[in-house]
């Protein structure tokens, strides 16, 4: 029938034992067919993070509450800026994995509360030896959580809006890193700083967001600029059709854009600016961000602009750059995973290389994700199954 039509049964498969979800439809059908296809896996991987988090107190009886209160608050806080079409997903995904919904939101929160440290890149133009865009991100994060056993691509489609590659994780509608069917790819990096609050949109769904509403750069960016933003992260939103990127400081109240090569960075002593070039980890470039970040050894209590310090700025800011004027005119996607490689720490759970239409996935197990397979996905191949009207 026309519903059936509009919204068929969503699909699992698995490419080198990685789950691929696609599912197409409304936002409850999203969520409902991704619980339904990863039920068992679902609920094994809420219990397995709460079980965790409630072992970090250890008072019998004192420590779940005390997690579940901190979730709540984060989430009752956060949850007036989350649309309706994000809560129908995550009460669709309850629904499907038959998992309590409050469990699913206190998931929600867990990236707010608990932020990654991570290193993100576009290079493009003179920098890459074809000239077209290549993006890499890591995501590095507290392997002890469990979410990297977790991992899945799952390919979104909603009538109206982009189609989109959730690369992440079962059981969260959120983004953490991604890539639309325009091209745009997105990371972030957490940047501890004092000017920070719940009350804003969470960072997970200001990047679903994104993907699912952008077609070029200057769209991307505007989401950020007109949203009401939570904690200290930095971005960086790159635009393989229209081959430029841009990197993005902000705050809960702050927000600052650099673009390749740009003259706005020369404030900063320890900028690398690069033509075709943006990359970020975790030191703010913007004076009046980086005077209030505590991340990189800031301190906001003492005026003007730190020398950031650390393995954030020694190997993820400044050894990318290095590594990217030593790749420069000759970095491909083989190329950017090497690069992965050399700014990686032990807490790496995930690497993504996006060379649109293709993108590549490595998921930490034993070993780093750097350090494990890169699995290589093609959009190109996706066309029949994205719908727009």
């Amino acid at each position: 029938d026309e519903k059936k039509a509009a919204e068929p049964d969503g699909t699992l498969n698995y490419q080198n034992g990685l789950p691929l979800l696609r599912v197409r439809g409304g936002a409850y059908h999203l969520g409902f067919e991704e619980g339904r296809l990863l039920k068992k896996e679902i609920r094994q991987g809420v219990d397995d993070i709460f079980s965790y988090l409630d072992s970090k107190i250890p008072v019998p009886l004192i420590n779940k509450p005390v997690i579940h209160a901190v979730l709540d608050h984060a989430w009752k806080k956060m949850e007036e800026y989350i649309s309706y079409e994000d809560y129908l997903q995550m009460r669709g995904l309850a629904d499907g994995a038959e998992v309590p919904f409050e469990k699913i939101r206190r998931i929600h929160a867990l990236p707010e509360v608990y932020p990654s440290w991570c290193t993100s890149g576009a290079y493009w133009g003179a920098a890459t030896q074809n000239g077209k865009m290549i993006a890499l991100r890591n995501l590095d994060w507290n392997r002890e959580i469990g979410i990297h056993r977790h991992a899945a691509v799952k390919i979104f489609s909603t009538t109206g809006r982009r189609t989109y590659v959730n690369i992440g994780y079962y059981g969260l509608t959120g983004v953490l890193s991604g890539i639309n069917d325009a091209g745009i790819s997105v990371g972030e990096i957490g940047a501890e700083s004092k000017d920070e609050s719940m009350d804003g949109l969470p960072m997970p769904f200001l990047l679903k967001h994104i993907l699912q509403d952008s077609a070029s750069l200057d769209s991307a960016l505007s989401a950020l600029q007109k949203n009401t933003l939570t904690r200290g992260y930095n971005y960086v939103i790159a635009s393989a059709l229209e081959n430029k990127a841009a990197a993005v400081e902000a705050t809960h109240s702050k927000l600052a854009i650099f673009y390749d090569n740009d003259a706005g960075e020369s404030s900063a002593p320890y900028a690398i600016p690069i033509k075709n070039a943006v990359f970020r980890a975790d030191p703010a470039l913007d004076p009046g961000i980086r005077d209030i970040q505590l991340a990189s050894k800031g301190n906001p209590g003492k005026p003007g602009l730190e020398m950031p310090a650390g393995s954030a700025y020694e190997i993820r800011y400044k050894k990318q750059g290095t590594l990217i004027q030593k790749n420069y005119g000759h970095i491909t996607p083989q190329a950017a995973m090497e690069i992965a490689r050399e700014l990686a720490p032990g807490s790496n759970i995930q690497s993504v290389v996006y060379a649109f239409p293709e993108f590549w996935v490595a998921n930490a197990k034993d070993k780093r994700a750097v350090d494990e397979e890169y699995i290589r996905f093609d959009l190109e191949k996706e066309k029949s199954f994205v719908y727009r009207t």
